[in-house]
């Protein structure tokens, strides 16, 4: 998982930060 994906992998992103 990066910074860099879509809206879908920011959700997660977000959620895992």
């Amino acid at each position: 998982m990066g910074n860099c994906g879509t809206r879908e992998e920011s959700a997660v992103v977000t959620h895992a930060q």
